[in-house]
Parts: structure tokens; C-alpha cells; sequence
């Protein structure tokens, strides 16, 4: 993924929608190096969606058995345990 500063992307907006139409590049915009937002070509960010999606649901399973680190196991109950 490319990064580019808000500077730089409100500057040069029109070469970076070609990169992202062109070349199906996807660019993450900083601001104070932190990112504020993805300019992506249509329809990655449904696939994107999905993956993320499947991902999280992947990791639920894996907390809803537990974990074994090191001596300890973790569920989701003991990693939101506060008391």
C-alpha cells in the first residue's frame, strides 16, 4: 500500500486517482503520519469488508476456545475479566 501526506495528496489528487484507476494501486493518505483515509479502486473495499470479516470471525473461534500461552490459558471471558 502507498502512503502519502495530505499535502502531497491534495497536490498531486489527479495522478493518484490515475495510479488508483490505472495501476489498481491502493493509496493510504497521513496525516502527522497517522492515516485518516484509503483511496482505493471500486469494489476492493467490498473484498476488503469480507476478508476483515472473516478474520474477526476466525479470531472469535480461536478466543471462544481458548488459548494457551505459556502456562496460563485465555478464553474471552479471562481477557475481559477486570476485576
Amino acid at each position: 500500500m502507498k502512503r502519502v501526506r495530505v499535502t502531497e495528496a491534495n497536490q498531486q489528487f489527479s495522478k493518484l486517482i490515475q495510479e488508483v484507476e490505472r495501476d489498481g494501486v491502493t493509496i493510504c493518505i497521513l496525516r502527522r503520519d497517522q492515516p485518516v483515509a484509503v483511496l482505493m479502486p471500486e469494489g476492493e473495499d467490498i473484498k476488503w469488508h469480507k476478508e476483515r470479516a472473516a478474520a474477526i470471525a476466525q479470531m472469535k473461534q480461536l478466543l471462544n476456545k481458548g488459548l494457551r500461552l505459556g502456562a496460563k490459558e485465555f478464553d474471552r471471558d479471562t481477557l475481559h475479566d477486570r476485576s
